[in-house]
């Protein structure tokens, strides 16, 4: 018995192309198979409250002069609604001025400010990430809020968890 018949089937059961689509429709299958979670059965979003806050550095007096207790912020990108800030603190920035001998040393900058602003928002909480307005919000993270009277960039630098 030959392997490929004069009529070109494989066995003589089934015709080689037939077999190449067949083969390419399968591994078309198990592909997409091994790319979708069956697991469903566990929550894996969560919503929940943060207190985040941000440093803004090296801001001008009319930048703290605009940040109030109960402003409403909104990301840059996206104008969507990203907080309301919870509490503001700001001081002097720090500077290095070197002497003549060649040592540094610090100094504060009476024209420039840093604020630590805390920020209470509303974010979904997955099992890999946390999520406001569209941004992935973590320690060490640069973001762009726009509040009423001003627009800040600034970095994360604590997250806390709130317990409604």
């Amino acid at each position: 018995m030959k392997i490929i018949d004069k009529k070109g089937k494989l066995f003589g059961l089934i015709n080689s192309f037939d077999l190449l689509v067949l083969m390419v429709i399968i591994a078309g299958l198990v592909f997409v198979g091994s790319r979708l979670n069956f697991n469903q059965s566990e929550t894996v979003i969560d919503e929940q409250t943060y207190d985040i806050t941000f440093l803004i550095e090296e801001v001008r007096s009319a930048t703290v002069d605009a940040m109030t207790i109960g402003d409403r912020l909104y990301e840059y990108d996206t104008n969507l609604y990203f907080g309301e800030v919870v509490n503001y603190e700001y001081e002097n920035h720090p500077v290095f001025i070197e002497t003549d001998s060649g040592e540094l040393i610090k100094a504060l900058n009476d024209e420039r400010f840093d604020i630590y602003v805390t920020v209470r928002s509303k974010a979904v909480k997955g099992p890999f990430n946390v999520s406001i307005a569209t941004k992935r919000v973590a320690v060490g993270r640069h973001l762009t809020l726009l509040g009423r009277y001003a627009a800040v960039d600034g970095v994360v630098v604590k997250m806390v968890e709130i317990d409604d």
